[in-house]
């Protein structure tokens, strides 16, 4: 037996099953969208770390799983490592280059460090892709409001944009 079960009180059916599934896991480890299920599991019940073990398990199973880098960024950005989450952004919209949410957050994330002349094309490339994604439209409107606060007037880009919201 790989476990000793004395010990756990456990009756001798239990044993086996659980015995099995002990081993079961050990010889199937979990493909990629497993683990990113599993992660989005975890992020709702708030367990970011072993969300980001998680999701971090699944990119480095399939490079090329855009889920698993969203993941990844969703989960740094929950924990605070924001300069960590770059990569994981950029990785997203590069393997799902239509995903308006991840070129949305991605502009949100650079908006928050500082960089809003970079924020302000990833919003209008989320915005390419659907004219409707509602953190793009918010915060195109606050860089607009900014921008344009002492001025007499408003282009019509900005105009189209304020009229969405």
């Amino acid at each position: 037996s790989l476990c000793d079960w004395s010990s756990t009180g456990a009756r001798p059916i239990e044993r086996d099953r659980a015995s099995k599934m002990h081993v079961q896991e050990e010889l199937m480890p979990l493909t990629a969208d497993e683990l990113v299920q599993k992660s989005k599991e975890q992020r709702r019940l708030r367990q970011y770390e072993e969300a980001l073990v998680s999701s971090i398990a699944a990119a480095e199973s399939d490079h090329d799983n855009a889920d698993a880098w969203w993941q990844i960024a969703l989960n740094r950005l929950s924990l605070g490592d924001t300069r960590n989450a770059f990569p994981a952004l950029e990785r997203t919209v590069e393997l799902a280059p239509h995903f308006s949410l991840g070129w949305a957050r991605y502009g949100t994330t650079l908006l928050t460090v500082g960089n809003p002349d970079s924020a302000k094309k990833n919003f209008e490339i989320a915005l390419e892709k659907d004219p409707r994604q509602e953190e793009a439209l918010k915060a195109l409107a606050g860089i607009y409001y900014r921008q344009n606060k002492d001025k007499d007037r408003t282009d019509e880009k900005e105009l189209s944009i304020l009229t969405q919201l």
